[in-house]
């Protein structure tokens, strides 16, 4: 590691060095990240400190999201879901979340979740929709998206 100095415009005299970290375990690449303090071993120890999270962290600068129930999973599909599609839609997909998906599935933890569990949802959802008349065409789709998005996520 080759720490260079440098004098900013303030007269303030810092130091700086740039740390190979080593390959990200996800991407491949090469990862390298830049240091700057104030005295040459502050360098150094921010330079250890770099090196050990970047172990500790598995080899990778990706920080994975976290997931544990239902609710989360569902607002993050939605964000990349709702992406081109007219505000009808959007809102017509909310309101169907927040009435029929959320009650069942919203607070139940996505490793509890069981394709047993999927269908109780399915058929209930079909017993409604042939007495209220309340899934409409557009809804059938989101139905069949949403169905094929938590067995895959069962799956996993």
């Amino acid at each position: 590691m080759n720490i260079k100095q440098k004098t900013k415009k303030n007269g303030q005299t810092v130091y700086y060095a740039s740390l190979y970290l080593g390959v990200d375990s996800i991407t491949g690449k090469k990862v390298r990240t830049t240091i700057t303090a104030r005295t040459k071993k502050e360098v150094q120890l921010k330079a250890r400190q770099k090196k050990n999270e970047f172990e500790q962290e598995g080899g990778t600068v990706y920080q994975e999201v976290k997931i544990i129930y239902f609710s989360e999973l569902l607002d993050l599909w939605f964000d990349t879901y709702r992406l081109g599609k007219k505000p009808n839609t959007i809102r017509v997909f909310n309101n169907f979340a927040k009435n029929y998906i959320l009650p069942q599935l919203g607070n139940i933890r996505i490793d509890k979740i069981t394709t047993i569990m999927l269908q109780t949802v399915v058929n209930d959802w079909a017993r409604k929709a042939h007495q209220k008349k309340i899934v409409t065409i557009e809804q059938k789709g989101f139905v069949k998206t949403i169905l094929l998005f938590l067995l895959i996520s069962v799956k996993f």
